[in-house]
């Protein structure tokens, strides 16, 4: 069968198409006179067989083995994702990822992760987040990403109800948390020098400060910011939004140190600030940095040396943050 086909498409398949049949019957008559002297294929008898055939070569395939297609997910990496969700559950879908991809070195999809915990009855978001909250970078993030800083006072209250103020310096180009520091009375000559313990060795030189138009701001404005070699940019009254990346901190260390803490005295929530500072900086996925933390660090540093390419054989460490309020992960052996 697969013979009549072959010669049938070799003798000018179109012409029966094209409604030529007798020139081509007359050309396959001294080929095939055993089958063609007695009757005439239509041409869909011809497709018939080529369809046929088709069907016949793709079933021999699928016989000879599974199909190749995407790899599934191995169960290693969906017990790390059950760890983390177990571990962190305000933590989203693409944060796990994040981590994942920075942490453990394994790239995932966040849709990987969702169909992953829908498929063990978990919720893949947790509530009160906005999923559809567009996480690229804008245009103006673009334009000042440029060694611009950026300084605001986050105010909380401790165990006595006496307000605190926490001021957090941060860095637009890669979201580092350069300062953050605890005080229940902030003065402009308190401010000057948590600035000069923030830029030693004239490291601020060159750079944009920017903040808003607190009175306190006032003196560090005009005379030790200049000082210091740096361009200093005020917002407009009552416009918050123009000082959005350090506003955008303050909302997250709220959520994240704040919010699950009673503050006890200052020593207590400054011990606890310099420790979120280092796991901010160098621990924590930042979404404006495709997943990085602010300064990543070396994977060969972060893993053991002996793990190799079998990561099947290593097990899921937990680093704890903050007594346990957040996580790393790395692979040990």
């Amino acid at each position: 069968m697969l013979v009549i086909v072959v010669l049938v498409f070799l003798s000018g398949f179109g012409g029966f198409l094209l409604g030529n049949q007798h020139g081509h019957y007359r050309r396959l008559s001294p080929l095939l006179p055993w089958y063609l002297g007695t009757t005439l294929p239509r041409p869909v008898t011809i497709v018939g067989w080529c369809h046929r055939q088709l069907r016949l070569i793709w079933h021999r395939k699928s016989l000879a083995g599974p199909r190749s297609g995407r790899p599934p997910t191995l169960d290693y990496v969906e017990d790390w994702i059950l760890t983390l969700h177990r571990n962190n559950r305000g933590y989203s879908a693409r944060r796990v990822a994040a981590i994942l991809r920075h942490d453990l070195r394994h790239p995932i999809d966040k849709n990987t992760v969702i169909r992953i915990l829908k498929k063990h009855g978990l919720t893949p978001h947790p509530p009160g987040t906005n999923t559809s909250r567009h996480q690229d970078p804008g245009w103006p993030t673009l334009f000042h990403n440029h060694a611009v800083c950026s300084m605001d006072f986050k105010t909380t209250k401790d165990a006595l109800c006496r307000q605190v103020f926490i001021l957090n310096i941060v860095d637009h180009k890669r979201r580092r948390l350069i300062w953050s520091r605890a005080t229940h009375n902030p003065t402009s000559a308190w401010v000057a020098q948590q600035i000069r313990e923030a830029f030693p060795f004239d490291e601020a030189r060159g750079g944009i400060m920017l903040m808003d138009r607190d009175s306190i701001f006032a003196h560090i404005a005009a005379h030790t910011l200049p000082s210091f070699g740096m361009r200093v940019r005020r917002t407009a009254y009552r416009c918050p939004w123009q000082n959005a990346v350090v506003e955008r901190f303050n909302r997250t260390l709220k959520e994240e140190l704040l919010s699950s803490i009673v503050v006890l005295n200052l020593r207590q929530l400054n011990r606890l600030l310099s420790e979120y500072r280092t796991y901010y900086n160098t621990a924590r996925p930042h979404m404006a940095n495709d997943g990085e933390p602010p300064m990543p660090i070396d994977p060969v540093a972060a893993n053991d040396s002996d793990i190799g390419h079998n990561p099947s054989r290593c097990r899921l460490e937990a680093i704890p943050w903050l007594g346990g309020l957040h996580h790393s992960y790395r692979l040990s052996a």
